[in-house]
Formats: structure tokens, sequence, C-alpha cells
């Protein structure tokens, strides 16, 4: 390492090597200790600055090899928060959130849904608390400094400490602690990005501004945020739920007449990442797996009705959901 061995070094190299056995693994467990209790209160701080700062930008969003530029506008006020998104790219469609469900404006393919997914679903509904996270299951630290659309930002690292769930990267404003880019990480690798090109905190912002422009097919989807379950005992359950997670919601869809019965749907978390597992009656069911970007499916039969898990998290995940589930 460069440096020479030399006779009157060698007693005070064995007297800091001495020291270190005894005193370095107590100073790098409270160093580690500090690193984790300032990425929790960066993290908390950045939950906060979306319910209490309103601004607009441009980010651009890259997921399943598709990149969107998208200009947002978002105002937080005691009802909650409130964002129009308009796509700059490809067709022209709006996204609008509220507290109360979705919107959106634009074109829309046969099927499509309003769920969003990973890093861009985290601006309008939301991360949770670093409290919410569990230190058995991710690890949260600072990871040092950047700088993202001119704006000095602190690094925040979610590390997950298995195999059964994403990690993530976010760059913090310094000033106001919004969100300025965020990767989802599948180990090493960038499965997802959110970058702001441009941000622009606002004191005040019309309710017009965050009325869609479009006007073709609009149609309203309400977001299974904060569902608690229904009171009722569900006829299916998930055996060995994997590790960290547990049901937060229950609930019964209606549905065609085609499928003659209700859809039920079991929602499990970990505090970060949720999955959630639909049963529909379909007797000619089949098994199937799908992804887009961060976004997992695995489809199995299940005595005349499909099971189908989705989730922001790998699919061995997903498909370890799918295959437990059972009737009661």
């Amino acid at each position: 390492m460069g440096i020479h061995e030399r006779a009157w070094l060698r007693g005070g190299l064995l007297l800091v090597g001495l020291l270190w056995v005894a005193v370095g693994p107590f100073a790098l467990a409270d160093e580690q200790q500090d690193a984790a209790d300032e990425g929790r209160q960066a993290l908390n701080r950045m939950v906060q600055a979306l319910d209490q700062h309103s601004y607009e930008g441009i980010f651009v969003y890259a997921r399943a090899g598709v990149v969107e530029t998208v200009r947002i506008v978002h105002r937080a006020d005691e009802s909650g928060r409130h964002q129009r998104l308009e796509m700059l790219t490809g067709a022209h469609r709006e996204l609008v959130r509220t507290p109360e469900g979705a919107l959106l404006a634009g074109p829309v393919a046969e099927g499509e849904r309003l769920r969003g997914s990973g890093v861009a679903t985290a601006l309008g509904e939301g991360w949770p608390r670093a409290d919410h996270i569990s230190d058995e299951l991710y690890r949260i630290r600072l990871g040092g400094e950047g700088r993202v659309a001119g704006r000095p930002a602190r690094v925040i690292l979610i590390e997950p400490l298995d195999q059964l769930r994403y990690g993530h990267r976010l760059w913090v404003d310094e000033e106001s602690g919004l969100p300025l880019q965020a990767q989802l990480l599948e180990g090493r690798r960038v499965i997802e990005r959110l970058l702001f090109t441009s941000l622009t905190l606002r004191e005040e912002i019309d309710a017009d501004e965050l009325k869609p422009r479009a006007e073709a097919q609009q149609r309203v989807e309400r977001r299974p945020v904060g569902e608690k379950d229904d009171g009722e005992e569900p006829a299916w359950e998930v055996v060995d739920v994997p590790a960290g997670f547990s049901r937060i919601a229950h609930s019964r869809i209606p549905s065609t007449e085609e499928l003659g019965g209700p859809i039920e749907h079991l929602l499990f978390s970990d505090g970060l990442a949720t999955v959630s597992v639909y049963i529909a009656p379909e007797p000619d069911g089949g098994e199937g797996r799908a992804r887009a970007g961060a976004l997992h499916a695995h489809e199995r039969p299940a005595d005349g009705y499909q099971v189908t898990a989705i989730g922001d998290v790998p699919a061995k995940t997903v498909e370890r959901f799918a295959t437990r589930t059972q009737r009661r």
C-alpha cells in the first residue's frame, strides 16, 4: 500500500492495530448508525415536502424501453395532493390525480389501466415515512451529493436485504426536500428512472391549471391507496406469505355477468412495496407471466378461478404469491 516497513514503525502500527480491534468496530457501527439515521431523516423530509410544496416541472420517465417526457403541475393543500401530468411525447394524454382518484384524458388503449408503476406513481401516491419501512427488510442511508436540474441534491439509498424486493436511489433537492431523480434498482441494474429537467417552486396554483385539456375517452378509476379490509373474511388466502409482507386490505370487486361472480382482491405490503392478488371466476384460465418495466404479473388457474398476482417487485416474488394462493 506504499507504506515501507521500518523497524521504528512496527511498534506504532501494532498499537494502532490493537486500538482498531478494541475501538474500530464500535466507531464503524456508530458511523453506520449515524448514516442510517440521517438517511431516514432525509426520506421523512422528502415525504413531508410532497405534502407541503406546490411546484411545476418537466421530467423524463423511462421504463420498459419507453421514454416519455412529462409536464407536471403539483399542488399540495390541506385536502392532499392534486396533480396534472401532461405527456409531451407520443399521443397527447393527461393524467389528473386527486385524493379521491385519477382521471385519464386522451387516447386510451384497450385494457389500459391507470395503475402507475414504481417511481412515477410515488410522485402522486407517496412514499411511506421511514419509520414504516422495516430495517430488517431495507437499509436506508445517505449516498453522497449530486446535482439535478441545476439544483444541489442529496442522495438517499434504500437497499433491500434480500432478493424479494427492489432497491431505490433518490436524489432529493437540498432546498425543498422534493425528489428530483429516482431510480428503481434490481441489484445494480436500473429498471426504471425518473429525472426532472426543470423544477420551479410555486406559492399558489389555480384550480384551472389542474384541469385536463384533452377530452377524448375520459374515465375515472379509483386507486387502492388507503384501502382497508371490508370486514368480511376472504374466501382465499396466501399461505407462506413471502418474508416481510402482510395483508393490509381485502375487497370484492363487482365483475361482469360473463364471469359469474365478484373478483376477490387481496393487497399485501412490506411497508414500501405492494403486491395485489386478484382471484376471478374463470373456468378456462391458463398459466402466464408478463412484465412492463418494474411491474411483474403471474397468473395461474385454480379450482375454476384465475389467480393473478401483480406488483412492483421481482418476478420470483409475484410467482410465490400466485402459486401459494388457495381456497381457505
